[in-house]
């Protein structure tokens, strides 16, 4: 019992050491994206700021220009320096301009819609009609037969409703708690599949949750769909609060569990082994004792003796003689015993 005990101990403390390890590589990683995150911020505004630079010159260049060249040439060249101030293209199109994705139906139109806004911040869509113009432009498929239906399509908040409508989550997410809720992991399922699509259901469920309600949620759905009642009981004590670290949690404990398992298989072998070693030689301890006793028993027998003959080794009924009274009696006067039913028993 104790060597269990010692072998659990040592399991639980390597399974915290790589917990512990895994929350170092985590900090490391979140500060080294953090520092990356401020150097590409750095960068961009660097470039933003060499952009404009290079703007406000040109835009003086074409000023001095068009102070200086003759009156009949100011009218062509007017035209030809607006439209390429205006439209961006002297600007690194990748750092201005940036393409919407399409929507075909095929991912959540919430997801979809956080994109396209994203999008449009970037490529400074102010108006609303800019917006309804790019929205109409990325539909594919089965997403734009929803503008036969939309009759004014450069209004952006109907063709947001009309999106919504069809493909929005709203009207779903009722169903979608419900599949949280009764979510459970699957036999071939990996506890970080598991994970993944839990979070992607309460994404559906809740899409204005707070995050610290959103965490609770997560957390509380993963270990009630864990398969292992084991496994669903370690992570619950854990008091973990993220779904991020109970994962980390879930999966060191099973690396440690199956480490003891596989140590401990050998050394069962053994003491089975041993258990019928020791029940081989209590049988031959039986049988020994069991020999003198017959021994015993068989000389017990030999002292028998039939009251019709008067020999010794069997009773009356299996003798082969004729009953004799007569000897029975004067055997009575020889012993002092008188026979019994059967013989008797020599004092």
């Amino acid at each position: 019992m104790q060597e269990k005990m010692d072998t659990l101990d040592i399991g639980i403390r390597t399974m915290q050491d790589k917990i512990d390890t895994l929350d170092s590589g985590i900090r490391t990683e979140l500060v080294s994206v953090n520092q990356k995150k401020t150097t590409m911020e750095v960068t961009m505004n660097q470039r933003v700021d060499v952009v404009e630079k290079d703007i406000e010159e040109l835009k003086v260049q074409v000023r001095e220009g068009l102070s200086k060249a003759p009156v009949s040439n100011t009218g062509s060249m007017l035209p030809e320096v607006l439209v390429k101030i205006n439209t961006g293209s002297m600007l690194p199109e990748g750092l201005v301009k940036m393409k919407p994705p399409v929507f075909d139906g095929s991912v959540s139109w919430s997801v979809y819609r956080r994109q396209f806004e994203a999008a449009a911040k970037v490529n400074k869509w102010g108006s609303e009609e800019e917006k309804a113009t790019a929205l109409v432009l990325a539909l594919r498929g089965k997403a734009s037969e929803v503008l036969q239906s939309i009759p004014n399509q450069q209004d952006y908040a109907v063709l947001v409703q009309a999106m919504e409508l069809r493909y929005g989550d709203e009207h779903l997410q009722e169903v979608y708690r419900v599949q949280l809720k009764t979510r459970q992991q699957r036999v071939s399922e990996t506890l970080q599949e598991l994970k993944t699509d839990i979070e992607r259901l309460a994404h559906l469920a809740y899409p204005t949750a707070a995050q610290e309600f959103f965490e609770v949620i997560v957390i509380d759905a993963f270990i009630d769909a864990v398969r292992d009642p084991e496994l669903k009981k370690v992570i619950r004590v854990s008091g973990k609060r993220k779904a991020s670290e109970a994962l980390v949690y879930a999966l060191s404990y099973e690396a440690a569990k199956n480490a003891s398992i596989n140590s401990h298989h050998g050394r069962r072998l053994e003491v089975q082994e041993e258990d019928l070693t020791q029940v081989l030689r209590r049988i031959t301890e039986v049988l020994v004792e069991y020999k003198p006793s017959r021994s015993q028993g068989a000389h017990r027998a030999t002292r028998v003796r039939c009251w019709n003959c008067g020999e010794s080794g069997h009773i009356q009924r299996m003798c082969r003689r004729t009953p004799n009274q007569q000897e029975a009696i004067q055997h009575r006067s020889e012993t002092g015993a008188w026979p019994g039913a059967n013989g008797y028993q020599e004092n």
